[in-house]
């Protein structure tokens, strides 16, 4: 069965017909008079990495005189297909759905109608921010400045007698950067009236004798003055001489601002320094965080795991779930919903793995019970893979109670709690606590699936907190570890005289 959904634009209506194949959007564009005499043209085809993996991607289209609607990738194949009126260019868009992928964009000149444009597209890695799945610095140091005094191997140097470099956020400001945590910064306001900072951050010597592409890269916050200039300069002689690599002077560069630069001139040499240059009379200030000076972006082995986590018996998804490697637990993803793509549910998750062959990978969310398989990973490719999590189900009868008690005696009822779930459930039943003429016979206890168990429930009309006949009311909370909430049951007990 397919699914129509009706996009008006510039006064034409235009109906899309979506495949039902999982992440495949596939419009059917009617309204027009021509497209509907000379039928469409289908441009399908398959969106891929393009930096060495070459695995299928999760990928959103847009297309240039499409309205409304983007279009998705199968992320377990990458196919697309779309059906566009004929005769006519269109230019596609195609965006990566995971990071560090740069956005590509083709145009496709249609011809006559009933005719297959085959269309795939290769998606590049951004070498310089290398947060793509599957690549990785090659070598190098992170500095995240989260301690208050100068990192080990780092100098501070300050040409003036007024301050510099620091590393507590003597204003404070907080991190701005975009990084967290600790930082380092120049801040010429904080200093001083008439002040003048000239200072110097630098890094340890490195040797990138076996590096091919090495990158400088760093977070950072600059709060520009007429009269100051912040500099990041590049040594490959250990500091006897240097360049500039980087500068902002009189123009604001506020972060949050990721910073990666491409430095070859340092391929291969053996005493490679970069330092952090601010000049400023009373300016304002700026923050460095996050630095990394090493190797360029280089693929790593293993493979794509992606896959839904949802409720067991049923197809909504689960937002929210954690998804690990039990082999490599610091691989792992939380799923997320997925609102724009109809083909695809909420509870969508993807880790790379670089474990391949047959790996267990756990699925858990609060209030359900975890699920452990074992998945065969696949290098260089996409393997799918499914969890569907069961709970237990809570629940109490009667839904309220009420007993009619002579003073000074008592009286008692039952509760019964129910766990018709799929697995077991902690149950803590509770009463406030200023409550004294109410008692339980369990309040904390374990139920296993398919359950029941019997609460009695004892009434005292002659403890201190019942002063005469009247009626008096409380309720018993009911707590689990299940997702979903059980009322609190009322209670009432009469005292008649």
């Amino acid at each position: 069965m397919d699914t129509f959904v009706r996009i008006r634009s510039a006064g034409l209506v235009v109906v899309a017909t979506v495949g039902m194949c999982l992440g495949v959007a596939v419009p059917t564009w009617a309204g027009s008079t021509s497209s509907a005499a000379t039928g469409s043209v289908v441009v399908s085809g398959k969106v891929t990495d393009a930096s060495g993996h070459g695995w299928p991607l999760y990928a959103t289209i847009t297309v240039d005189g499409v309205p409304d609607e983007p279009f998705f990738t199968n992320p377990y194949t990458g196919k697309y297909s779309l059906k566009l009126p004929p005769a006519t260019s269109y230019t596609l868009h195609v965006k990566a759905n995971y990071p560090g992928y740069q956005e590509q964009s083709q145009t496709v000149s249609l011809g006559a109608a009933n005719v297959v444009h085959n269309v795939n597209v290769g998606l590049p890695i951004d070498e310089l921010a290398c947060t793509a799945p599957g690549y990785a610095f090659e070598q190098g140091v992170n500095q995240p400045f989260d301690t208050t005094s100068t990192p080990a191997g780092w100098t501070v140097i300050n040409n003036t007698s007024h301050g510099g470099w620091q590393f507590n956020d003597p204003h404070p400001r907080g991190n701005m950067t975009g990084g967290t945590g600790g930082f380092a910064i120049i801040d010429s306001d904080f200093l001083g009236i008439g002040n003048t900072e000239d200072t110097y951050l630098i890094t340890p010597i490195f040797d990138f004798s076996a590096v091919t592409h090495p990158v400088l890269s760093f977070d950072s916050d600059y709060r520009a003055f007429p009269n100051s200039v912040a500099d990041v300069d590049l040594s490959i002689d250990g500091g006897a001489t240097w360049t500039n690599i980087w500068e902002r002077t009189t123009v604001d560069a506020r972060g949050p601002s990721h910073v990666a630069l491409s430095i070859d001139t340092a391929a291969g040499k053996t005493q490679v320094q970069v330092r952090f240059h601010y000049r400023g009379t009373w300016a304002w200030w700026w923050e460095v965080d996050n630095v990394f000076l090493g190797g360029g972006c280089v693929q790593r082995p293993g493979g794509l795991v992606v896959g839904t986590v949802t409720r067991y018996g049923a197809s909504d998804g689960l937002v929210g779930a954690n998804v690990a490697s039990v082999d490599q637990s610091d691989e792992n993803a939380t799923t997320v919903a997925t609102p724009d793509d109809p083909q695809l549910g909420d509870g969508f998750y993807w880790l790379f793995s670089s474990l391949t062959g047959n790996h267990p990978f756990t699925a858990a969310l609060n209030g359900y019970s975890s699920l452990t398989k074992h998945v065969r990973v696949r290098e260089n490719a996409v393997t799918k893979a499914v969890f569907a999590l069961v709970s237990g189900n809570i629940k109490v009868s009667p839904g309220s109670i009420s007993r009619t008690v002579a003073q000074q005696a008592t009286g008692h009822a039952t509760l019964t709690v129910s766990n018709t779930g799929r697995a077991s459930a902690d149950v803590t039943l509770s009463v406030d606590p200023a409550v004294t003429w109410l008692t339980l016979s369990r309040t904390t206890f374990t139920l296993a699936k398919g359950a029941d168990l019997n609460i009695a429930v004892s009434f005292d009309a002659a403890t201190a907190d019942v002063t005469g006949p009247g009626t008096y009311t409380t309720a018993i909370t009911v707590t689990t570890n299940t997702p979903v909430a059980v009322p609190s049951v009322p209670v009432s007990m009469t005292v008649t005289p």
